[in-house]
């Protein structure tokens, strides 16, 4: 996918099921979290607005789900939770994916609640151990600087 995707590709692509296999994002990488999973699913193809839920184990070993709602808008998604954290909003757009639309790149805008970074996440249904040298080895192609891989942590 282009770095700049239209948003029928988006539409095509992102729904289905993902584990977080590499970040740089604070959340995940300070081992808070374990065994983090994206769903995404079409809420509305036009406008666009994905459903998302972000499933993981806390430290204190209790499963949690992060339920909201990403709108399109300007070139990026504008994500605002459910409930108590409806109030809370994050921006993000889709960076690059594989040819075969098993490897998903999402970059994070810095916002009040979401340090800036990068998410890799790979398709349920696809084999994670060529993520780390796909992602080296197309790193232009998937909106990755070879700086910005060094920061990535694979260890989630």
């Amino acid at each position: 996918m282009p770095t700049n995707p239209s948003v029928h590709q988006l539409a095509e692509s992102l729904p289905g099921s993902w584990r977080l296999e590499a970040s740089n994002v604070p959340f995940w990488t300070r081992g808070r979290a374990t065994g983090p999973r994206y769903h995404y699913g079409v809420a509305s193809a036009n406008p666009l607005v994905i459903s998302e839920t972000i499933e993981f184990d806390a430290a204190d070993g209790r499963h949690r789900l992060i339920k909201g709602k990403s709108r399109f808008v300007r070139g990026e998604f504008v994500w605002r939770g459910e409930g108590l954290r409806k109030p809370v909003a994050t921006r993000w757009s889709v960076a690059g994916t594989s040819p075969e639309r098993g490897l998903l790149v999402v970059r994070f805008a810095k916002t009040v609640v979401m340090a800036a970074g990068l998410n890799v996440l790979v398709r349920d249904d696809v084999e994670t151990l060529e993520a780390r040298s796909a992602v080296a080895n197309h790193a232009g192609q998937l909106g990755i600087s070879l700086e910005e891989f060094a920061t990535l942590n694979w260890n989630l």
